[in-house]
């Protein structure tokens, strides 16, 4: 535009306002002669700058209504400006080309449009009432009862308003944003009343929506095709905040039925808009301080009812997106994001959790389709031949590169999951929780992979999913026993399809410390260490009855895959392996269902032919009588049933398979006739039978069967726990022979020796934790005596609980000097120690926090062994993990130095191990002063 130009279109504005101040500074110009002169006068100057005839306006009026005569000039007058506007961009240096003053004009034009001329046009309840609109102007008609609009003027008004706002709307004049802002309610209520057939309204125009049956009515069906073509150019050319609210504002007052209908479906539609669901939620949720119920319902509601023109299906699919990335950025915390801020982000994203949670129960398949599998992606490519809508094509250059999902990609996933899982209550949660069966499989692996990598960042949320399925998914034992059980075991043992895993996936560290996911060759799952790690998330969940199900299942499975095949008896040995180490590590809890139990050992022991068969059931008969399940008379009856195959086995080669046995066959035969308490042998016994208890346990000790000598500890840590004088008088003697077993090779022996010390160290801590300190700093010990010894002092000192910092001296110093031992695992478990000392012991730790910060970076900057380095890392990383923000308290003046330490390891280490361990160190001191500034 030229300058001459620019100049012209300014005078065009200055006289175009100088008729708008004259027509609203004294709107009773129609009976003041002077003002109307004034008013005609402006208008007829016009004509010098435009060629419409604004004399004809004026006379062309004459007639009409004061009112309608003062609206129809103030539209001319609006759509003339608004092109003046259009054509002349605001300069550099200005944002706006009206002034404040001329504004003003402007909102009293628009303000005399809407009272006089759209108001007066409304059915009764439809728009915002004149009661609650804010008077800016004195109006010298009040709109009464006697003066009612026609629909002729209604089609005029908000054709020519609409015609307004859609001009140029990408130049964004100050007429356009006072109707977006201000009037777009107006303007949406004219338009919907207009468009209303048989109260059908469609914000998408389609031509099932053009052909309806019309019904005589005011307005012909090309003014109301043309009215929802308008609502449908609005939405798209004004920011969808201003739309959403004007339909809330409409809603705010009671009006006919039909027009609340239509006002909401416009509502729900807008919600398939980007962006449109955070809006209506920030508008419905977050308008006061506290977050009401009602409303949270009102907006579930909303959300979960797909609008009218769209299919369940195309709603789903448009929802998919705006629901994950509530749900997974909602929870993601944002560096110098302010309170507010975030809270109104997790609100966002509970209420967004709860949303996908009720469409999946009304819609189980539509959710899974589009609500699910495109979000959980990574672990449906597992089972891409089993899931017809898993088998997208993937990008052929990621194929390539072998990476099929990034570090990001993996982790959004799993906090899915577990946000939708955690998020929901009953009965959402277990819709959710059965959707996710299939993917069980997929995530489990994971699970192992973070286990064996370390990997800690995503193994809670894993964990807290696992942890969440297996409590309330009816039938989880048996998904659960797919995890880790061979396929081909699970399908001779009950002839059921069973959970396939593609081998062609699998997961490995990412650049960042998080997990992949490649394409790599097929290659053979590891069993063993994937029923270690169900072994290890069994005791995380602490679920005894899944424990003992599980077991009692596992137990059948392995009785009924009996073969003599060498590749059957190849794949039962993890399973067998699982069984054993359940009983090490939940002891009784396996064995809840005695009479499931006691029916398997009787057919275990009527067909055993192998020797696994016959050690296994030795081994659950030993812990089933070693004292900790409560047995019932009834029963006891079928141990009894027992004894005909205990004493055939009695007679076996085998001298230790037959000495077990026949000890067994004592066993019940004790139990029977013992009528004080059948699930105890050595309990409340007198001084004779005490002695016998005793002599009894050192011959068991002396077994060379491995359940004999745990059978023994368990009931020599039974004798311990009883504090009698006998006890007491032999407590070193005691002590010294859990020591000895503590040089066991099998770790079901020495794991029970550890728990007598532990059993002897709540009753006697001092005497026992002296005496075990001594023989721990004595280099003169079995260097393995001396590691396990300090395994059973970190389990003693952890129960000390409150009394801890009373043997914290005699504890620090020993664990302080055996990091200079020359054995270096000896000082790698002495700084894993002493960290696991300092987070339990906390503020008691000022007097020793110098030594041992000293000690760990002394050790990373000197210690030639990898292996020492890595539990100097490690014990940092403890430290500040179980410290939290405590640590900037204890050791203030070191985390620079610590920090600087950690980042030159983790960047020039030559361990690899120990540059992964560093990472993790500092991620876990980043954490805990991200809001501090320390660093």
């Amino acid at each position: 535009m030229t300058e001459d130009e620019e100049k012209e279109g300014k005078k065009k504005i200055a006289w175009m306002m100088k008729a708008i101040r004259t027509l609203v500074s004294n709107p009773k110009w129609m009976g003041e002669e002077t003002t109307s002169n004034k008013l005609r006068a402006s208008l007829s100057s016009l004509q010098q700058f435009d060629e419409n005839d604004w004399d004809h306006l004026w006379t062309s009026s004459e007639g009409s209504d004061d009112r309608v005569r003062c609206v129809t000039i103030g539209l001319y007058l609006l759509k003339r400006l608004q092109s003046v506007l259009i054509s002349i961009p605001p300069s550099p240096n200005q944002l706006e080309t009206l002034s404040i003053q001329d504004q003003g004009f402007v909102r009293s034009l628009f303000e005399l449009i809407v009272r006089w001329g759209m108001v007066p046009c409304l059915d009764d309840g439809v728009g915002i009432p004149l009661s609650r609109r804010p008077n800016i102007i004195r109006l010298a008609y009040d709109t009464s009862v006697d003066y009612r609009g026609d629909d002729k003027m209604l089609i005029h008004i908000t054709s020519t308003i609409t015609d307004i706002a859609l001009d140029s709307p990408d130049a964004r004049t100050e007429i356009h944003r006072m109707i977006f802002t201000r009037h777009l309610s107006d303007l949406l209520a004219c338009l919907i009343q207009v468009s209303r057939s048989d109260s059908t309204l469609h914000l998408h125009i389609t031509p099932a929506s053009l052909s309806q049956t019309p019904t005589p009515q005011r307005y012909t069906e090309e003014q109301k095709t043309a009215a929802q073509r308008s609502i449908h150019l609005l939405f798209d050319a004004c920011p969808l905040i201003y739309a959403i609210e004007a339909l809330f504002s409409l809603l705010s007052s009671p009006g006919p039925k039909w027009y609340s209908s239509a006002v909401g479906r416009l509502l729900s539609e807008s919600v398939t808009r980007r962006q449109g669901l955070s809006i209506v939620m920030d508008r419905m949720l977050l308008r006061s301080n506290e977050v009401e119920p009602k409303a949270v319902d009102r907006c579930i509601q909303l959300v979960c009812t797909p609008p009218t023109h769209l299919s369940k299906e195309e709603y789903y699919e448009k929802m998919a997106v705006q629901l994950r990335g509530l749900v997974v950025e909602g929870r993601e915390k944002k560096e110098g994001e302010e309170k507010e801020s975030e809270k109104r982000r997790r609100v966002m994203s509970s209420v967004a959790e709860m949303i996908i949670g009720k469409m999946m129960n009304r819609e189980r398949d539509l959710s899974v389709r589009y609500l699910l599998i495109p979000n959980i992606s990574p672990f449906v490519l597992f089972l891409r031949d089993q899931h017809p809508s898993s088998n997208e094509e993937m990008d052929t250059e990621d194929l390539t590169k072998g990476i099929l999902y990034e570090e990001k990609e993996i982790s959004d996933s799993v906090r899915y999951i577990e946000r939708l899982v955690v998020g929901n209550p009953p009965p959402y949660q277990y819709d959710i929780l059965s959707a996710l069966i299939p993917v069980m499989g997929p995530l489990f692996s994971l699970y192992c992979f973070t286990r064996r990598s370390l990997i800690i960042n995503i193994r809670r949320e894993i964990e807290n999913i696992m942890k969440t399925f297996f409590t309330w998914v009816e039938g989880s034992t048996t998904v659960f026993k797919q995890l880790f059980v061979p396929p081909s075991l699970m399908s001779k043992s009950q002839g059921m399809k069973v959970m396939q895993i593609n081998a062609d996936f699998s997961f490995s560290a990412g650049p960042s410390g998080g997990a992949i996911l490649r394409s790599t060759p097929s290659s053979e799952r590891d069993f063993q260490w994937e029923a270690e790690c169900a072994v290890g998330l069994l005791k995380e969940m602490g679920n005894t009855g899944l424990i003992g199900d599980l077991f009692v299942d596992l137990l059948n499975v392995f009785l009924t895959t009996h073969s003599t095949d060498e590749d059957d008896m190849r794949e039962r040995l993890p399973l067998l392996g699982v069984l054993i180490q359940m009983m090490e590590t939940f002891g009784d809890s396996v064995l809840r269902n005695v009479v499931q139990v006691c029916t398997f050992l009787r057919n275990l022991l009527e067909s055993a032919e192998e020797e696994e068969m016959v050690t296994l059931a030795l081994g659950v008969l030993t812990q089933l009588l070693s004292g900790g399940t409560k047995i019932s008379k009834e029963e006891a009856f079928l141990l009894d049933q027992l004894t005909p195959q205990l004493y055939t086995l009695s007679g076996h080669e085998d001298e230790a398979t037959a000495s077990v046995a026949a000890m067994l066959v004592k066993k019940i035969e004790l139990f029977q006739i013992d009528e004080r308490d059948p699930a105890v042998f050595v309990d409340n016994r007198d001084d004779d039978e005490y002695e016998y208890s005793i002599q009894s346990i050192m011959e068991d000790l002396q077994s060379e069967m491995v359940p004999s000598r745990a059978y023994a500890l368990v009931c020599l840590r039974k004798v311990v726990t009883k504090k009698s004088e006998e006890t007491e008088k032999n407590v070193d003697k005691f002590i010294q022979l859990f020591r000895q077993q503590l040089r066991d090779e099998d770790s079901f022996v020495y794991l029970n020796a550890i728990q007598g010390l532990m059993a002897l160290g709540d009753i006697y801590p001092a005497r026992v934790i002296e005496h075990l300190l001594s023989v721990y700093t004595d280099t003169r010990q079995p260097d393995l005596e001396r590691l396990k010894l300090g395994e059973a002092i970190l389990y003693i000192s952890k129960r000390c609980g409150e009394t801890l910092p009373v043997y914290a001296p005699r504890l620090m110093n020993a664990f302080l000097s055996c990091t200079k031992d020359r054995l270096p695992t000896m000082r790698a478990s002495s700084l894993s120690n002493l960290a696991e000392l300092c987070k339990h012991m906390r503020f008691a730790l000022h007097s020793y926090i110098v030594d041992i910060m000293e000690c760990i970076m002394s050790t990373l900057s000197t210690d030639k062994e990898a292996e020492v380095r890595r539990g100097a890392v490690f014990a940092s990383t403890l430290l500040f993990r179980g410290m939290g923000r405590d640590i900037f308290e204890l050791i203030p003046t070191y985390l620079r130095s610590l920090y600087r330490l950690l980042k030159r390891t983790e960047e020039s280490d030559a361990d690899d191990v120990t540059r992964f361990h560093a990472k993790i160190a500092l991620t876990e001191l980043a954490n805990a002063i991200q809001d501090l500034g320390v660093i």
